[in-house]
């Protein structure tokens, strides 16, 4: 082999030598060794912390109302035989001064020792408080309520009318908060009212009757099941009557006469006056139950029209407290 051949094999030997070192070097730098460190990764940017949400407040404690202190002065049975379970009229005064409040305005009371809610360590009980519709004003220097004793049968409203009628006795503390209600606010004097109801929602037509002045156009239109028993609300309704405070007085005691009659056909019979009314600019409240409330919705709204009562509505003409 000459000179030439030599030299081509030791090239070529050093080219193979070259590439084989070249290869060991990339595999090196593949793996992150040799040569220089790899490029850092930057760090995962820290994520922000969640912030722990604030503990769950006990919502007793969170929407405990304004409570004041009150004493039971009296209460007597006003109908003993009134559907669903007797009427009791209660007395109630401040031990501070008395509130103001309107007709329509409503005792929310809670139905349990005063110090659960008037202490600031009190523990309220759940559903022990209960709204009652105030059949008093201001001038009377008192709260008169009307509770109907509840059966068994409805827990919890049972158990707070319970409290009222039986449990509670005369000269303790009550816990109670007076509110308006913007949805039962008393008309404009010179609007005929006609006032509708049934059972307890006689509290609330009482408070709108006394706060008319005298010379105001008032009908009243009541019912229940009983009522001989209540000499109360006779009295009173007689003197109204009398003296011309209510220009009409329709009542409905269908348990007395054994007749099925409702407030509602009370309503049918005097479909032509109470058009009238209306038609003078009367105003139509009703207060009592949410069945009654129902029926007398319906039979208005035959009587009047729907349109109609939607228009008194908007304008504060027809209003109903109902429980």
């Amino acid at each position: 082999m000459n000179g030439f051949n030599h030299l081509l094999l030791i090239l070529a030997a050093f080219a193979a030598l070259a590439f084989v070192l070249l290869v060991f070097l990339l595999a090196r730098r593949t793996r992150g060794e040799g040569l220089e460190p790899p490029d850092p990764q930057p760090a995962p940017a820290p994520r922000p912390a969640r912030p722990r949400a604030p503990p769950i407040a006990d919502p007793i404690e969170t929407e405990r109302p304004p409570y004041t202190a009150w004493r039971l002065i009296s209460r007597a049975v006003a109908n003993p035989d009134s559907a669903g379970g007797p009427l009791y009229r209660l007395r109630l005064e401040p031990e501070d001064g008395l509130p103001e409040w309107r007709a329509g305005a409503v005792a929310h009371v809670y139905c349990g020792p005063a110090q659960d809610v008037l202490d600031p360590g009190g523990r309220p009980a759940q559903l022990a408080a209960g709204d009652y519709m105030i059949g008093s004003l201001p001038a009377e220097g008192a709260i008169h309520l009307v509770v109907r004793k509840v059966p068994t049968s409805a827990p919890a409203e049972g158990r707070r009318s319970r409290w009222l009628c039986e449990e509670v006795d005369t000269g303790q503390r009550i816990a109670l908060l007076v509110r308006d209600d913007p949805a039962f606010v008393p008309p404009p004097d010179t609007v005929p009212l006609i006032l509708i109801g049934n059972a307890t929602g006689l509290a609330g037509l009482h408070a709108h009757i006394k706060a008319r002045p005298a010379g105001t156009r008032n009908w009243l239109i009541f019912g229940d099941r009983n009522s001989a028993d209540d000499e109360v609300l006779a009295a009173e309704i007689a003197e109204w009557v009398s003296t011309g405070h209510l220009e009409r007085c329709d009542l409905v005691f269908p348990g007395e006469t054994g007749e099925q009659r409702l407030v509602t056909d009370q309503i049918k019979d005097a479909k032509a006056p109470i058009l009238d009314w209306v038609l003078a600019g009367g105003a139509i409240y009703v207060c009592g139950s949410k069945r009654m409330d129902d029926d007398v919705h319906a039979t208005l709204g035959d009587l009047l029209g729907t349109g109609v009562l939607e228009a008194m509505t908007e304008a504060g003409l027809y209003r109903r407290s109902v429980y």
